[in-house]
């Protein structure tokens, strides 16, 4: 798999509220447009986000976004991780 960067992570967490607040104030990141059922999502960049946080239960990493130079790669990459029997879920558009 030929993964080029981190893309994007999500988590959940009871405290999602509390990262309208956090993220900006601590790491500096700015926020995006909020999401559905109080998610909040903090960017640092030109993308819509880089960092999700999603009203949950517990404190707990959701999914990790990754990224590759293009679809053929990615195609290869959904392959090798369906082939271990892991689950893959379709990307965000850029």
């Amino acid at each position: 798999m030929k993964i080029i960067a981190l893309g994007y992570v999500g988590f959940e967490s009871p405290n999602a509220k509390a990262w309208e607040s956090f993220g900006p104030e601590v790491f500096g990141l700015g926020l995006a447009d909020p999401g559905n059922e109080g998610s909040v999502y903090l960017k640092m960049d030109d993308r819509n986000h880089r960092i999700a946080i999603h009203p949950g239960d517990k404190d707990r990493l959701a999914y990790i976004g990754w990224e590759l130079r293009n679809d053929a790669e990615f195609a290869a990459a959904v392959e090798e991780l369906q082939s271990q029997m892991l689950d893959v879920i379709a990307p965000l558009a850029s």
